[in-house]
C-alpha cells in the first residue's frame, strides 16, 4: 500500500493545551479521510507524523531552514525527505485545512503548494467538502481544482492579514495611550514574576 503523511500546524503555543484541541481535530480529519477514502484508493497512514506545532504559516516559521540549508520547519523536512528520495513521491499529504498547509504570501504560498505536487506528493485537504487528492494529474484534467486551490491560497493569506490588522492597530492604540499618560494595566506578566502577598 502506498503511504499517507498526516502534517498538522498551528500558529501559537497556548493552541497546544489539550482544551484548544487543535491536534486532536486535525488528527480525526485525517484519521476519517483514510477511513472514508484513503482505503479504497491504496493508502494506509504512515505511522510518522509531521507536526509544526506554534510554528506560523503567514511568516512561513513550518519552511524555514537554517544557515546550513537544513530544514527546521516539518513541513520543510517533508519536503526534503520527498526530495532525498526517503518518503516516496506516490505519497500523499494529508492536511485539514489550506490554512493550516500555508498563510503566505498568495504568490510565495501557490508556489510552495506547486512544488509539493510537481513533485509527484498529492495533498488532501481533509476538512473541506470534495477531500479529493490533489496532483497535477488532477489539475491538468480539472482546472477548476486550480481555481479552487487560488481561492484557498487568497482567503488564507487575507484572513491572517486582517488579523495581523488588527493586532497592530489595538497596539498603536495602546502606545498611543501610555504615550498621552494613561496607565494601562495587565495581567499578563512573565512567568518568571512572583507575586507575594
Amino acid at each position: 500500500m502506498k503511504l499517507a503523511y498526516s502534517y498538522y500546524r498551528w500558529s501559537t503555543d497556548r493552541q497546544s493545551s489539550p482544551d484548544k484541541h487543535s491536534r486532536s481535530r486535525q488528527s480525526a480529519s485525517a484519521r476519517e479521510w483514510i477511513e472514508e477514502h484513503g482505503k479504497a484508493s491504496g493508502y494506509k497512514l504512515a505511522d510518522e507524523v509531521f507536526v509544526d506545532s506554534g510554528k506560523s504559516g503567514w511568516t512561513g516559521e513550518h519552511i524555514e531552514k537554517d544557515e546550513m540549508g537544513r530544514a527546521k520547519g516539518h513541513l520543510a523536512k517533508f519536503i526534503e525527505r520527498v526530495e532525498n528520495g526517503s518518503i516516496r513521491n506516490d505519497s500523499i499529504l494529508l492536511v485539514d485545512d489550506y490554512s493550516r498547509f500555508s498563510r503566505l504570501k498568495p504568490s510565495k504560498s501557490l508556489n510552495l503548494f506547486l512544488n509539493v505536487i510537481n513533485s509527484g506528493i498529492g495533498i488532501v485537504f481533509t476538512g473541506s467538502r470534495k477531500k479529493q487528492i490533489i496532483n497535477t494529474k488532477l489539475i491538468d484534467e480539472d482546472s477548476n481544482i486550480l481555481s479552487f486551490v487560488i481561492g484557498e491560497v487568497i482567503r488564507s493569506y487575507e484572513e491572517s492579514a486582517e488579523r495581523s490588522r488588527k493586532v497592530k492597530d489595538a497596539k498603536d492604540e495602546i502606545k498611543a495611550e501610555m504615550a498621552s499618560g494613561i496607565v494601562r494595566t495587565n495581567s499578563n506578566f512573565p512567568k518568571f514574576f512572583t507575586f507575594i502577598s
